[in-house]
């Protein structure tokens, strides 16, 4: 019996009068603690694989900049050839003179090899 002047039964009072709801409550209260625990786990766990992840995303990259930079260096060392190349074959040509031959590469002929005249016949014409 409640006394007239209390207005609300006490929590202990009321843990003894209803004990099931007690212990359910209590339960409630572990298994709230565990979930925001192992939750907490969890996202450490994630965390953790994302910076492994980007770490090796990082250590890739950095390997094919570091190839890339080969390359590069490949493609320019190829482009000081194919000038110099150039250039020699540029000295050739002006060696060689104007003959037919050279004349007809250079006019992107038929490929048919024309004869060569001498030297000499070639200046009186």
């Amino acid at each position: 019996p409640q006394a007239v002047g209390k207005g609300r039964p006490g929590l202990l009072d009321q843990m003894t009068e209803n004990p099931l709801l007690s212990l359910f409550g209590a339960i409630i209260v572990v298994l709230l603690g565990f979930v925001l625990t192992t939750s907490n786990i969890r996202i450490t766990e994630t965390n953790d694989r994302i910076t492994r992840l980007e770490n090796r995303i990082d250590n890739r990259l950095d390997y094919l900049e570091q190839r890339i930079d080969r390359l590069e260096a490949r493609i320019v060392a190829l482009e000081s050839s194919v000038a110099a190349l150039d250039r020699k074959l540029t000295a050739l040509i002006a060696t060689l003179g104007k003959t037919d031959e050279v004349e007809g590469a250079l006019s992107a002929d038929s490929g048919a090899i024309r004869p060569s005249a001498p030297l000499d016949q070639t200046a009186d014409t």
